[in-house]
């Protein structure tokens, strides 16, 4: 995709893959809003995505549906957690595309259960994934 995320777009939900300690994947789906060069998601504080995603920022990322079953190409690229006024920017993306869902979500997590909603930037990398 040279760097964009242009393909991503229209999708609802990407299957993101992020890398064990011994280098084995895993894929969770995720909400995606994909903007030229990069992309946000969000995730709850605490999780064991946010754990791999701190010691190894690279993932794969590719379209897919709610339950992660891939129906495009991956692509590879690099996740960094947002924070201060750079979270905004990825709260009020999420915001925008996924409307109240994406506030009923941060009020059950927020509110509710009493966990932070984390926000994260992905970079392409440039390279198609080995699908």
């Amino acid at each position: 995709m040279n760097g964009s995320f242009k393909a991503l777009e229209s999708t609802r939900y990407v299957s993101l893959t992020t890398y064990r300690r011994d280098g084995s994947p895993v894929a969770t789906a995720v909400w995606f809003v994909a903007q030229d060069d990069r992309g946000y998601f969000m995730t709850t504080a605490g999780t064991a995505k946010v754990r791999r995603l701190r010691r190894d920022p690279r993932v794969t990322i590719a379209s897919s549906g709610v339950r992660g079953g891939v129906k495009g190409p991956a692509m590879n690229g690099h996740a960094r957690m947002l924070d201060g006024s750079e979270e905004d920017l990825g709260r009020r993306a999420i915001r925008a595309r996924y409307g109240w869902q994406a506030a009923l979500v941060a009020f059950v997590v927020v509110r509710l259960q009493r966990r932070r909603q984390l926000y994260y930037e992905v970079r392409a990398g440039g390279a198609e994934a080995a699908a």
